[in-house]
């Protein structure tokens, strides 16, 4: 029984040192979609625009 929990006060800094590491990574992931999704609805309202105007004009 010691072995093992010897064992287990060894690998639980690193487990908690992993999970963090996967916290940061998803909280990074999360900012570059929404970074993403900003970007396409600027570039959805500049081809809206473009849209309107007639063919003879650009």
């Amino acid at each position: 029984m010691e072995v093992t929990a010897g064992a287990m006060r060894a690998l639980l800094p690193k487990l908690a040192e992993l999970l963090k590491d996967e916290y940061n990574l998803e909280k990074h992931v999360r900012k570059g979609v929404k970074s993403l999704e900003i970007e396409l609805e600027m570039m959805h309202a500049a081809l809206r625009k473009v849209a309107e105007v007639p063919l003879d004009a650009r």
